[in-house]
């Protein structure tokens, strides 16, 4: 997703997640 939360952009580790998932 490239559109993310303010809450997932403090968390790269998820962001990350969440674009490999």
């Amino acid at each position: 997703t490239v559109t993310v939360p303010k809450a997932e952009v403090k968390k790269p580790e998820v962001k990350a997640i969440q674009i490999s998932g």
